[in-house]
């Protein structure tokens, strides 16, 4: 990977970047004099006069037009960031990375971790923009006339990277559930949080009303996810890890705790209400059989109470 270099002010700062070049050097980075040839673009600041801290801002927004060619990385260092370095983040969006003076110790460390990040967050957009690619063919296309050349192409990316992240057409299918049910339960858990609930099964109740009603309005989804819901939050159904939905999990245990309830199987109980919600819901809201949504929801709510005492039992606050 090529680094290039702007040092600008005293020469202290022609000093400190000697140093930074030294430890490029050092790591099997190439130095290069031409920031159009560099991947990393790093600007040493001033800003101890006006006319310094004037012409650095206008460095780093002058090499923040290469990220739009080769760039990949903008980084400041220097005067200027030590003092301004709040007011520069939220000013200058561009820059990659802000190195203080007090941090130049860590200077490659926070490089380092800057192109991990960088690169998990490439995979990440791979996955989902496949993910998300493959959901609009399967609902639109059918998943049987649906190829892997159809997702490669409609995602505008190579079929050797469809092979990174899945096995096949039915794993990516298989995960693609766990990642629809787990965007689910994230919004879910989004308008719990907003609500005010008074106790633990009223928080079960909403939850329910909260996907229904999704269900309701994206029967595609409905159809896709064809009763697997609970993949969206135990990832040992299908070996998905991260797809799952955390942030509802934790939060059904902390209500457990907040709401002062003893349960003797919190996550049987979880599976449990879910894979009911997902089954019974199933054929009133696509078939309205053997009624209608609306008239089955008060039989759905007594029987997720019921189901609730089954597990659980409060204790004294």
């Amino acid at each position: 990977m090529k680094v290039g270099f702007i040092s600008l002010g005293c020469n202290k700062n022609l000093v400190d970047t000697e140093k930074t070049i030294s430890i490029f050097k050092e790591n099997n980075y190439e130095i290069v004099n031409n920031p159009k040839e560099a991947d990393i673009i790093v600007v040493n600041t001033c800003g101890f006069i006006e006319s310094a801290k004037e012409e650095a801002i206008n460095t780093i927004l002058e090499m923040a037009e290469y990220k739009k060619k080769k760039c990949k990385y903008l980084i400041a260092m220097g005067c200027l960031v030590q003092r301004y370095t709040d007011d520069l983040k939220e000013a200058l969006p561009e820059v990659d990375l802000w190195i203080r003076l007090d941090k130049y110790d860590k200077f490659y460390t926070a490089i380092e971790e800057l192109i991990n990040n960088k690169v998990e967050d490439n995979k990440k957009l791979k996955m989902n923009t496949l993910l998300q690619t493959a959901f609009d063919l399967f609902t639109g296309k059918g998943f049987a006339k649906t190829t892997v050349s159809d997702i490669v192409n409609q995602a505008g990316l190579a079929k050797g990277t469809f092979y990174l992240y899945f096995k096949d057409k039915y794993d990516l299918r298989d995960k693609l559930i766990a990642f629809k049910a787990s965007q689910l339960f994230d919004d879910a858990h989004k308008a719990l949080d907003a609500a005010v609930i008074p106790d633990f099964e009223e928080e079960i109740l909403f939850v329910t009303d909260y996907i229904i009603e999704r269900f309701q309005n994206q029967q595609g989804l409905m159809k896709f996810l064809s009763k697997n819901l609970s993949w969206g939050v135990f990832q040992d159904a299908v070996g998905t890890g991260s797809l799952v939905s955390q942030k509802f999990y934790n939060h059904y245990l902390d209500s457990l705790q907040r709401y002062h309830v003893e349960c003797s199987s919190p996550k049987l109980l979880l599976f449990t209400l879910i894979e009911f919600i997902s089954s019974t819901s199933y054929n009133c809201i696509l078939h309205n059989e053997p009624v209608s949504m609306e008239e089955y929801m008060p039989y759905m709510h007594a029987a997720l109470r019921q189901i609730c005492k089954v597990y659980i039992t409060e204790t004294p606050v």
